[in-house]
């Protein structure tokens, strides 16, 4: 039974595409970077706990829909992921927190239903925007990045903490 993807074990390679079987707790650091994967999917029982630092850096994936059960992202993990669209965080999400450290050098649209969104930890050293599209709402706003916490209320008002 396959519990952990290891460090390095699909990086620089051609695959496209890979359904990760349940049982994977772990993607590990490196895992996919650098490789040509364009899309990874998860079982609907999926166990996935951790994707590790840099694991998808450099990668040429489009879109990824994390699983409900995933609870922490490292640093890098999705970072200079030029092809990258949208990432999808479920309703039901069991993510610690959300910071523009994940996606560096990407630029994708975070799709992260409004009862999450106190999970968003903003901090950067450049005044960049960063797209987050409401997962229950229709339209898209832009936050300027420069170190500070942000949550929304179920008005979408914004407040800084």
């Amino acid at each position: 039974q396959l519990l952990i993807i290891k460090k390095l074990a699909f990086a620089y390679s051609l695959l496209n595409g890979i359904e990760l079987p349940s049982s994977v707790v772990e993607i590990g650091s490196f895992a996919f970077s650098d490789s040509m994967i364009k899309s990874i999917d998860f079982k609907d029982d999926s166990n996935l706990k951790i994707i590790g630092s840099n694991a998808f850096i450099s990668s040429t994936l489009r879109s990824i829909s994390l699983p409900p059960s995933l609870n922490s992202i490292g640093t890098d993990a999705f970072s200079d992921c030029s092809y990258l669209s949208i990432i999808e965080i479920p309703e039901n999400s069991q993510l610690d927190q959300i910071s523009r450290e994940m996606f560096d050098d990407s630029n994708p649209i975070i799709m992260v239903p409004v009862d999450l969104l106190d999970l968003i930890f903003f901090e950067s050293e450049y005044d960049i925007e960063w797209i987050i599209k409401y997962y229950f709402r229709t339209f898209t706003f832009y936050l300027p990045l420069f170190e500070w916490n942000c949550k929304i209320n179920d008005k979408l008002n914004i407040s800084m903490i």
